[in-house]
């Protein structure tokens, strides 16, 4: 499939997926922007701007995807899979650093309230969005990320018992019938919670968001069954981006807008959740088949690259900054600039994120695999040789 690279171990290496989660976490940007300078959904701009909430879609749907896929590679090539212990270390380590920093110096010096108080243990623990006020807003998204790191190897020990040994194409079709049900039943959970009780702690859940990660490992099991209809794709990636376009077209236009979604109707809810899945599925299409086109053109410049590289950074910061910019440091600053200052802002903190904190981590986890290998070794045990991909940074609120 076209230009998908390899690493040294010959696990694959989709060079677009930084781009997309750049792209992702710049939705996430302009629509805090847009909600914090108060961009009335009723015009056309904050009509558009309303929808960029699907962003945390496209950060679910990666996340199932990269997460999953090399256990299923495994699974079918009949090689040792990830240890589970060494994939919750990369994801604690991926996420844990760089959120309790900014969690702490975003209560001391940007007003972020919560973190320091009685409640510190509930944003330590990534359970701040289930009744607990505070804390970094768009950081819910981190405590369903959580949920899955947490849920995921249950999965995976489940369809290796069933699945292993298994014709190849018997397990395709019995795990995207597993993943439709379980995505299915996540949607229907969804909405009956919705219908009783829109304002609760459920949205948040991994059970109330489970359909964006199936679609994800979905995704996942089809990339490495190297499936037909991944081949069709490869062919003309672009059309999957105009089907994202339409898709969000079609939300922005067609359904209403509040900037409380505690107002939506049952339907709207129900429509806009499967809209962002579809949305979500078509913009990271191109990143799994890695073909040439324009998606490739675009996603791996060097630039859209870097802000993917630094993105859990700018999630981390930016709508502590635009909050203070709009509220206390350039009162009535006007959405344009609120948004241009809260980029630049973003980025350095991201970037200082980034090289200070988070790349530090990523020689930790790098230790960490070398000597599990060297352990491995010297009990004369398989040695994994496929990397687990580098999961994804996690999502803005929606």
């Amino acid at each position: 499939m076209g230009g998908r690279g390899a690493t040294s171990e010959g696990a694959p290496r989709f060079a677009m997926v930084e781009g997309v989660r750049a792209v992702a976490a710049l939705m996430i940007v302009l629509d805090h922007t847009g909600a914090i300078a108060a961009v009335q959904p009723d015009t056309p701009a904050g009509s558009a701007r309303t929808r960029l909430n699907a962003g945390v879609a496209v950060f679910f749907v990666l996340s199932g995807f990269l997460l999953y896929r090399p256990f299923v590679a495994a699974r079918l090539a009949g090689a040792p899979a990830p240890r589970f212990g060494r994939y919750l270390r990369r994801r604690l380590l991926r996420i844990v650093p760089a959120y309790y920093v900014a969690a702490v110096l975003g209560a001391l010096f940007l007003g972020v309230g919560g973190v320091l108080t009685h409640d510190w243990w509930a944003h330590a623990a990534f359970v701040q969005a289930y009744g607990f006020s505070g804390g970094i807003a768009p950081a819910w998204s981190l405590c369903t990320e959580m949920s899955f790191y947490l849920v995921l190897p249950l999965y995976v020990l489940a369809c290796g018992y069933r699945l292993a040994g298994r014709p190849a194409s018997e397990q395709l079709r019995v795990e995207l019938s597993v993943l439709g049900l379980i995505a299915a039943i996540s949607v229907v959970e969804r909405e009956l919670w919705f219908a009783r009780a829109p304002r609760s702690a459920f949205a948040p859940t991994l059970a109330a968001n489970g359909a964006w990660f199936a679609a994800g490992m979905a995704l996942a099991v089809l990339s490495a069954h190297r499936a037909g209809v991944l081949g069709r794709v490869a062919r003309r990636p672009g059309a999957a981006w105009a089907a994202a376009a339409a898709i969000y077209a079609g939300a922005t236009l067609a359904l209403e807008h509040s900037p409380a979604v505690a107002a939506y109707a049952v339907w709207q809810n129900l429509a806009e959740h499967l809209l962002f899945a579809a949305f979500a599925v078509a913009v990271v299409l191109p990143a799994v088949v890695d073909a040439p086109g324009l998606p490739r053109r675009v996603l791996t410049r060097p630039l859209l690259a870097w802000l993917g590289t630094i993105s859990y950074g700018i999630f981390l910061w930016h709508f502590q900054i635009a909050e203070r910019l709009e509220h206390a440091w350039v009162p009535g600053i006007g959405l344009g600039a609120l948004t241009a200052a809260t980029l630049v802002l973003s980025v350095a903190a991201g970037a200082l994120s980034y090289y200070a904190i988070e790349r530090p981590a990523l020689r930790l986890r790098l230790r960490g695999d070398r000597l599990d290998r060297g352990r491995a070794g010297a009990l004369g045990e398989p040695v994994e040789r496929a990397p687990l991909a580098d999961g994804v940074l996690p999502a803005g609120q929606g």
